[in-house]
């Protein structure tokens, strides 16, 4: 009201207009939230079907019951709680005569910031084995930005048609110039927060262009990027374009001002609607940036890769996770570019060449595809090895290929990934 400098009537109408737009945006948030815990219910089926390894279907009884009392067990019941709160708190809040100044509105932001922390709690963020609470306390400021930023869209697109809908033309097109403004504003706030904080959570979950390119996370976080850029146009455009044009056109008042204001408002609708589809898509993404492991995990769980040539074969030597200790050794073999099924036997002798071993012979089992796998513990020591291939086939002379290649310790390599 003060920001639109309006008096008497003027000013009714406007309360009035904007308990329209409270009911519609409340309804949204209640049924958000009612979403959330049917969401979360199913997720914790899921969880549990994963742990016991059954279908979800099956998770009912003991699989349901082992999470009781666990850490995601309390983490679960802190959001649904949160959601169920903020669920009837919404219902509440669309009740007659409730102003911008009711205490209800305060609780529902630390509600949210409690179910977005709780969520924070079971990230990724949660597993860093250093500076965890940094890490916890960047993903929920992320989240918060995000919350704020594209909960606003929802809201731009439910709430403010609502209470616009309710006032007479000009007046309606001076409050949307305004709270546009003021939520780009919000928005870019947000954007500056989402930045920073996602720049700390690449470095912690990435932190290579490998992993960036080579991994179901990173390449998701860049599906994520893609969709950001054009959700900043848009609402660059609603800030310095649209807006500007509907605060004009709304105050001079004529009847060609008004028409050309009912056809800025149409655009800042279409905006508006282009924003939110384009966070749902995101929201997408970021579920499954969630879901996958981080890239520093998986790039290390890729391994390590040699590519050698002999004759005519050419060999492929990936070792994972490429540490002293446990390791599973895979050689591809390939003739002119098409995979060999059928080498009698592959076989690798490891040799350290700092410390006298021995020699370690590991032989490798056909998976019938060119690829010949096993699991061992030969790279039983830090430092470097010389690891020869050996292939035998029918009817040729035995094919072998020398690699060098020095087994980091475990522990040191996941401080480095840290």
């Amino acid at each position: 009201l003060r920001a639109l400098k309006v008096t008497g009537p003027e000013a009714v109408t406007l309360a009035s207009a904007w308990g329209a737009g409270r009911r519609a945006g409340l309804a949204v948030a209640a049924g958000g939230a009612g979403a959330g815990l049917l969401v979360g219910a199913l997720g914790l089926l899921t969880q549990a079907a994963a742990a016991a390894d059954v279908p979800p279907w099956a998770a009912f009884g003991a699989p349901l019951a082992t999470l009781i009392g666990t850490r995601y067990w309390w983490l679960w019941l802190t959001r649904m709680a949160a959601l169920a709160a903020l669920t009837g708190l919404a219902w509440a809040l669309r009740r007659p005569g409730v102003d911008a100044r009711h205490p209800g509105w305060a609780a529902g932001a630390a509600l949210a910031g409690l179910l977005l922390l709780a969520n924070s709690l079971n990230s990724h963020a949660a597993a860093v084995p250093q500076a965890t609470a940094v890490a916890v306390a960047a993903d929920w400021l992320h989240l918060v930005a995000t919350a704020a930023w594209i909960g606003g869209l929802v809201q731009m697109a439910s709430a403010v048609p609502a209470t616009v809908a309710a006032l007479p033309s000009a007046l309606g097109g001076r409050a949307l110039a305004v709270v546009v403004r003021r939520f780009s504003l919000l928005a870019i706030g947000a954007v500056g927060v989402l930045v920073a904080t996602g720049l700390y959570q690449t470095w912690l979950h990435v932190g290579s262009w490998d992993a960036l390119t080579g991994t179901t996370y990173g390449q998701a976080l860049l599906g994520k990027l893609a969709l950001l850029m054009p959700l900043l146009a848009l609402g660059g455009l609603n800030l310095l374009m649209l807006s500007p044009r509907i605060a004009t056109a709304a105050s001079r008042g004529t009847r060609a001002a008004l028409e050309r204001l009912a056809g800025w408002e149409g655009r800042l609708r279409l905006s508006v609607r282009l924003e939110v589809l384009l966070a749902v898509a995101l929201l997408g993404v970021v579920g499954l940036l969630t879901a996958v492991e981080p890239a520093r995990d998986a790039l290390r769980q890729q391994g390590v890769v040699r590519t050698v040539t002999a004759d005519d074969l050419r060999m492929v030597l990936r070792i994972a996770p490429g540490e002293a200790g446990l390791n599973t050794f895979d050689v591809a073999l390939f003739v002119d570019g098409r995979p060999l099924p059928d080498a009698q036997r592959v076989t690798l002798r490891l040799e350290h060449l700092q410390h006298d071993m021995g020699l370690i012979e590991q032989r490798l089992d056909p998976l019938g595809d060119g690829h010949y796998r096993a699991m061992s513990g030969a790279l039983s020591m830090s430092g470097p090895w010389s690891i020869q291939i050996l292939v035998r086939r029918a009817g040729v002379e035995d094919v072998q290929a020398q690699v060098a290649y020095t087994a980091p310790d475990p522990t040191a390599a996941q401080a480095a990934t840290a």
